[in-house]
């Protein structure tokens, strides 16, 4: 039998990984968006007409991904549960919004046109998936 780490202490591994590690200089070496990444973008801002509302999950410092969708028209809202992740993302895409907070508790009023999480799926144990398509407009 594996050994499984309890969900909570894994979130806090990784705010904590987050709050005290140099994100530009251990996690991404730039803001370029490319290769893969930039095909991921494409194909899902050609899905969502321009305006439309996008919630990212563990949006992070708010670049390149956020950057990205509000220069593309998009209205963002971001959370993470990192406080210095949400304080970058607030000077580097100031057009967004961002929320500091744990997005499987938290309780969104807003319905968004998509959702997206591009590198925080690895960091939630599968059975805490739970299907967020009740937060999306119809359509």
């Amino acid at each position: 039998m594996k050994n499984r780490i309890d969900p909570d202490e894994m979130k806090e591994l990784v705010r904590k990984g987050y709050e005290e590690g140099e994100y530009f200089e251990h996690y991404r070496k730039d803001s370029a968006i490319e290769g893969l990444e930039k095909w991921i973008l494409r194909e899902f801002t050609q899905r969502f007409p321009s305006g439309g509302m996008i919630l990212d999950l563990g949006s992070g410092p708010g670049v390149p991904f956020d950057r990205h969708l509000v220069d593309e028209g998009f209205s963002v809202i971001g959370i993470n549960i990192s406080e210095k992740h949400i304080e970058m993302a607030m000077d580097l895409v100031p057009e967004a919004r961002f929320i500091h907070g744990d997005f499987m508790q938290y309780a969104f009023d807003e319905k968004f046109d998509a959702i997206i999480s591009l590198y925080i799926i690895f960091h939630i144990p599968r059975n805490m998936l739970v299907p967020s398509s009740g937060r999306c407009t119809d359509g």
